[in-house]
């Protein structure tokens, strides 16, 4: 958990934020509908990405997604769907 401090009118109070429970690096083809498609497979599993990073190298895209989700068989669900995805070459998860 990660602790953050806030002020509001009645005075500071700290809130409990959760710190990302995976991280998934996915090599893709740098192409206009591969990020909307890779969103798209993760608001089918209800998932809202906690962070987002794109590096556009060549015709690659290299996109690197935190998100929580606790359950190792939703994640490698997930995983397989995605390298499934034409536009996807590798996705990897490389924090649980």
């Amino acid at each position: 958990m990660v602790m953050v401090a806030t002020a509001y009118e009645a005075g500071p109070r700290v809130v409990k934020v959760p710190a990302p429970v995976n991280v998934m690096a996915v090599k893709a083809e740098a192409e206009p509908q591969t990020l909307p498609k890779i969103l798209g497979l993760l608001a089918q599993f209800g998932i809202v990405p906690r962070m987002l990073s794109s590096q556009h190298i060549g015709n690659l895209l290299i996109i690197d997604l935190q998100f929580d989700v606790e359950e190792s068989t939703r994640i490698n669900l997930l995983q397989a769907k995605m390298q499934e995805m034409i536009c996807v070459e590798r996705a990897s998860l490389v924090q649980r």
